[in-house]
């Protein structure tokens, strides 16, 4: 009997020790994981960095494009070139709320190739080269004001190139680092500014400028000028387009001037263009520009004179925007130019091109 009381004693001891330790073990838990929230206040795209209120957006685009162009009336002989060429981009973006309003910034990464161009036939030897990697975009902004590196504001305002219906004759912009500020209100803005710029090849102080444009009831006006400082002189560049709705169907017209002697028209241009949707995803665009008393091309077509006086060029481009599924885009377009200089030379040619851009 005392054996048992014995053995049943131990074992209460037993039991109760170890409910005691168990009481006292220290059971670790797993910190709560933090997943990325989606960032709605500024569109499709953006989230939240973890453990802040900036949102952050990445975005891009992969071109690759061929071009066939047949040169007549070049010295010595006619002669054909076909080049192929990609690029690659990417954009970081990122915007968060302050007292002053959006603090916003982007940064554009940017990988294009040279054209690669030869004449006559396809040859892997002479193709595009390796490109290198550079930012060409790299501003903030706050409450109205910009300050960093991007394509200027003689550009922004006024359009690109014939895919947006916009155009100042070619394809072609320029960066400059700058500093403005805009005035937003109901689809009218008013900028002034002070830019440092990629069309200045001379020395000098930054160029100034200023613009207004308004967007609204199917209308897109601008209105710009620049102050070369370079050449004291002046630039300017007014622009109206309108959409009438229907078909999707809009014309714009443009026009620029100076007085021969700064970097950004050297003399006057003007054009005309329009589109048209021919189906939901197919937009059909042309257009029509003129140059007189400036150089338009390069010396690979026709001698650059030491003036530009008498000098005219007109081009006519056609094409069509094919987005064939979101995030992909067929672009084929045909120009043709006919470029003289000083009544003497002239150069004229036909462009093929077909651009595919896979953008995200």
């Amino acid at each position: 009997m005392k054996l048992k009381s014995l053995l049943l004693g131990s074992a209460a001891v037993l039991v109760a020790v170890s409910g005691a330790r168990a009481a006292d073990a220290i059971v670790v838990e797993p910190e709560p994981v933090e997943y990325v929230r989606v960032c709605d206040a500024y569109g499709a795209g953006w989230f939240y960095i973890p453990g802040t209120e900036t949102c952050l957006k990445f975005d891009g685009d992969v071109r690759v494009q061929y071009g066939f162009t047949h040169y007549h009336d070049k010295l010595p002989d006619e002669t054909s070139q076909h080049e192929w060429n990609y690029r690659a981009r990417l954009n970081v973006r990122a915007n968060n709320e302050t007292e002053y309003g959006t603090l916003a910034s982007r940064i554009r990464f940017v990988a294009a190739s040279a054209e690669g161009g030869h004449n006559d036939v396809l040859s892997a030897v002479e193709g595009p080269s390796s490109a290198n990697t550079v930012v060409d975009w790299a501003v903030i902004s706050l409450a109205g004001f910009r300050i960093g590196f991007a394509d200027d504001y003689w550009t922004t305002a006024g359009g690109y190139g014939y895919y947006n219906a916009r155009f100042d004759g070619p394809y072609g912009f320029q960066n400059g680092i700058f500093f403005d500020y805009t005035y937003a209100s109901n689809g009218f803005t008013a900028t002034v500014g002070v830019e440092d710029g990629g069309r200045s090849g001379e020395s000098g102080a930054p160029d100034l400028y200023a613009g207004v444009t308004y967007s609204g009831s199917g209308w897109y006006l601008a209105g710009i000028y620049y102050h070369d400082s370079s050449a004291s002189s002046g630039a300017w560049k007014v622009r109206a387009d309108y959409d009438f709705g229907s078909n999707g169907f809009a014309v714009g017209g443009w026009y620029m001037a100076d007085d021969g002697k700064t970097d950004y028209v050297k003399g006057h241009a003007w054009g005309v263009t329009a589109k048209m949707n021919l189906t939901d995803n197919m937009v059909l665009f042309g257009g029509y520009g003129q140059t007189a008393d400036q150089w338009f091309g390069s010396a690979d077509y026709i001698a650059q004179a030491s003036t530009a006086a008498d000098s005219s060029a007109v081009n006519y481009t056609v094409g069509i925007s094919w987005n064939v599924v979101p995030g992909l885009l067929i672009q084929p377009e045909y120009t043709k130019v006919r470029a003289t200089q000083n009544t003497a030379n002239t150069a004229t040619f036909d462009r093929f091109s077909l651009r595919i851009v896979r953008s995200f």
